[in-house]
């Protein structure tokens, strides 16, 4: 405890801070970290715990460049608030502390505040595990924040929101979302659990769960980007309010597409015994494509790459059509593939459409 005054670990200098455990801020404490280095640092070896009695503010810094990494948990409770640097309109300096997160984050009370452009906060999740971040249903993030989460790292959001003021979003690794807003976890404008003002990246490779435990709606923020993955594991269900385009697709959850279509530049794996409806499934790109589908049922299947073949691995029902749209391309069917009929006339009778130059189905096919 500071017993209600400002202590400052360091001020002008660029200080490299080295605590080897906790960073436990207790008591009417206020804390400075630094006030304007131009490469100040501090590296916290377990959690840093903010849970100050006083209802002032302590600073990242206050006009300088600072990166504060915390391989613990970090944990901010208070009636007061955390300047990542000075919100003062006629502070001068570059402003700027990037805040590296390792382990979870729980937000009970208080606030976490960014400074206004053009200086900026940054907050990147670099753990190597799943990161679960608790935080109050209130704007608890505000001011100029980017925000980034590392290629190896998952962020569990639950039903908490990431806020800001201004600033970015970049995803690398895995966002996990458990927000059940009507219109999407992820919406352009509005709730849901990303509520940042910026740009939203994606990068290729980057993977987008709906994790929920009650019903969840895939919404109109969702990036439609054939590089991106999406996992709907969702017990209680997933259902779509648009079509949805993505690399790999995983379904461990009920789904439930609402006529809208699938479109798959990589694999897709549909778990067994799950509630999956869905109209139509394109597959597209120029890889070989593995599709899974444990005995799911699919009205329309369409193929149109621009290489590459698709592989059937497990058994798949086809209620209307499958259409291979593209030349040279192969389905293989591996004895998984079964057209049903549920009428004896056309129409309830499932098919395959003309087959273009050089495309086949191999293996055997079964007609129900």
């Amino acid at each position: 405890s500071t017993n209600g005054q400002a202590l400052r670990l360091s001020t002008t200098q660029n200080s490299v801070i080295s605590v080897g455990g906790d960073f436990i801020v207790e008591g009417p404490s206020r804390i400075w970290f630094s006030t304007s280095p131009t490469a100040g640092s501090c590296n916290i070896g377990g959690n840093f715990i903010y849970r100050s009695a006083s209802a002032g503010i302590s600073y990242l810094t206050t006009k300088g460049v600072m990166g504060i990494n915390v391989q613990g948990n970090f944990e901010v409770n208070t009636p007061g608030r955390i300047h990542m640097a000075s919100t003062s309109l006629d502070s001068t300096g570059m402003r700027q502390t990037t805040l590296s997160l390792y382990k979870n984050v729980s937000i009970v009370a208080g606030l976490v505040v960014g400074p206004p452009l053009p200086a900026r906060g940054k907050i990147n999740f670099f753990g190597s595990g799943v990161q679960v971040f608790n935080a109050p249903m209130t704007t608890t993030f505000q001011g100029s924040i980017d925000y980034a989460i590392g290629a190896s790292s998952t962020l569990n959001l639950g039903t908490s929101f990431l806020s800001n003021a201004a600033g970015s979003l970049t995803v690398q690794g895995k966002l996990q979302l458990g927000s059940t807003d009507p219109q999407g976890a992820l919406q352009l404008l509005g709730n849901g659990n990303i509520r940042t003002q910026g740009t939203r990246l994606f990068e290729a490779d980057a993977t987008v769960e709906y994790n929920g435990m009650a019903e969840q709606w895939i919404g109109n923020g969702h990036p439609a980007s054939s590089a991106v993955n999406l996992i709907c594991s969702n017990p209680a269900g997933v259902t779509l309010l648009n079509q949805i385009v993505a690399k790999d697709m995983t379904f461990t959850g009920k789904c439930d597409t609402e006529q809208f279509p699938l479109t798959a530049y990589g694999d897709v794996s549909i778990a067994p015994g799950i509630e999956f409806v869905s109209d139509h499934l394109n597959l597209m790109g120029g890889a070989e494509q593995v599709v899974s589908a444990s005995g799911a049922i699919l009205p329309k299947l369409i193929i149109n790459k621009v290489g590459g073949g698709v592989v059937l691995t497990s058994s798949l029902n086809i209620s209307n059509t499958v259409r291979i749209e593209s030349p040279n391309t192969i389905l293989a069917s591996n004895g998984f593939l079964s057209l049903l009929s549920v009428s004896d006339g056309a129409v309830g009778t499932a098919g395959v459409g003309p087959l273009p130059l050089g495309s086949s189905i191999t293996g055997n096919v079964t007609v129900e």
